[in-house]
């Protein structure tokens, strides 16, 4: 009976939230591209992002544009109110942006707060 007991104190304590509530989007740091294509003027990105820990999914990308500037931040999302293993990990995303025009445009990646992974391209 007293094993009974523990075990089913440990799989109470495995779930912190037991309404299941995933906590919101969080913007993950985006640390390198890896793929970039143009297409007339659409623009795609592959991106490697750094997340707290390997229970982490894309949850979802915004991106804003004025005048030449482009900035995009990547959400990620945990996807269980369970313990995870306590390890940075990283998480591939694809970004797609249509542009107003033809130009040259600095597209800003969140990395953290008031830092930005920068590149130029020209659309032709």
């Amino acid at each position: 009976m007293k094993k009974l007991i523990i075990l089913l104190f440990l799989v109470a304590a495995c779930n912190a939230d037991p309404s299941g509530n995933l906590p919101d989007p969080e913007p993950i740091q985006t640390e390198q591209l890896k793929n970039i294509t143009i297409d007339g003027l659409n623009v795609s990105f592959e991106t490697i992002n750094t997340i707290p820990e390997p229970c982490w999914e894309l949850a979802d990308y915004e991106s804003s544009i004025s005048n030449s500037e482009v900035v995009i931040t990547i959400f990620g999302q945990r996807t269980t109110t369970d313990p995870c293993m306590q390890v940075v990990s990283s998480l591939e995303a694809n970004v797609e942006i249509t542009l107003p025009q033809n130009g040259t445009y600095t597209f800003k990646f969140f990395r953290y707060e008031g830092e930005t992974l920068d590149t130029t391209l020209t659309v032709d």
